[in-house]
């Protein structure tokens, strides 16, 4: 009695610090090169939430040709589910439903459907899982032509992780590995796929106000190698500027201001070396 008394209890069932999932364990770097670039569209985003607790969010954008656009409502209902409507201009409109911790604890199943509303056809749905344990992040995906799997387990600074994928009649398959290694504000990690083609990507917050990166491949099936790199400057509390490049010295340029507390604006400029430069504005309000 004594001795358990002194050992620490177990319970895979407890609150947990899991892993990321595997297409986030080059998160820092790929948020850096991807999130806030883009000057191809303009975009208005507007978001609320009603007096009943729906999340309500408007969008529309438009690059070259006609205006597209969304309306999402998302809740979360009594017994603790997750639901969400999507309906885009292309008369889509996308159901999901999930559930946390419903099937089993540190669990979660996310059912989604595509329907096309004037012809009543399911186009498109998937059954996501996810399952977390100690040090070990779990994904299933199953769509109807395709099942994926994925794993990523922790260990001290590093992450290792597996994915695979198929065909529902396993006639072909495809695996990648991937791993990063984290200290301090440094992030190294690359993937590499059964292909044998190789991505890598370093990150670094360099201090408070100023994050770095590189980002770099090879295809083993033409030898082409791909390079780039990036920053991002935190001018103030309220201003943030971006830049990335790449192996053929196309640029890109974003300026992110927060305009007020509900209000939140985007300047982007692509450079590209080939063809004509544009620029693209976002805006949006979180009312």
């Amino acid at each position: 009695i004594l001795v358990g008394s002194l050992l620490p209890s177990f319970n895979p069932f407890s609150a947990i610090m899991a892993p990321p999932q595997y297409s986030k364990i080059s998160k820092s770097a790929d948020g850096l090169f991807n999130d806030d670039f883009g000057a191809s569209s303009n975009k208005f985003t507007l978001k609320s939430k009603t007096a009943n607790g729906v999340d309500l969010k408007i969008e529309a954008s438009r690059s070259t040709g006609p205006i597209s656009g969304l309306i999402e409502t998302s809740w979360t209902t009594k017994n603790g589910w997750k639901v969400s409507e999507k309906w885009t201009t292309k008369n889509v409109v996308t159901t999901e439903v999930g559930f946390n911790d419903s099937l089993l604890q540190n669990s979660d199943v996310t059912l989604s459907a595509d329907i096309t509303p004037t012809t009543h056809m399911m186009n498109n749905w998937s059954v996501k899982s996810k399952y977390n344990v100690d040090k070990v992040a779990t994904n299933l995906d199953i769509a109807p032509k395709s099942v994926g799997f994925s794993s990523v387990f922790s260990w001290k600074n590093y992450l290792f992780g597996f994915k695979a994928s198929s065909p529902l009649d396993f006639s072909e398959f495809k695996a990648s590995v991937a791993g990063s290694y984290t200290t301090g504000g440094l992030v190294i990690a690359t993937t590499v796929a059964d292909s044998g083609d190789v991505q890598g990507s370093v990150f670094n917050k360099c201090c408070d106000n100023f994050s770095a990166g590189a980002k770099f491949g090879w295809a083993r099936g033409n030898g082409a190698v791909n390079f780039g790199v990036a920053g991002e400057y935190k001018v103030d509390e309220n201003t943030t500027l971006k830049a990335k490049t790449d192996e053929n010295f196309n640029l890109n340029f974003s300026i992110i201001q927060q305009v007020s507390k509900n209000v939140s604006a985007r300047v982007s400029a692509d450079i590209p070396s080939n063809k004509e430069s544009s620029l693209g504005f976002n805006l949006t309000i979180d009312a």
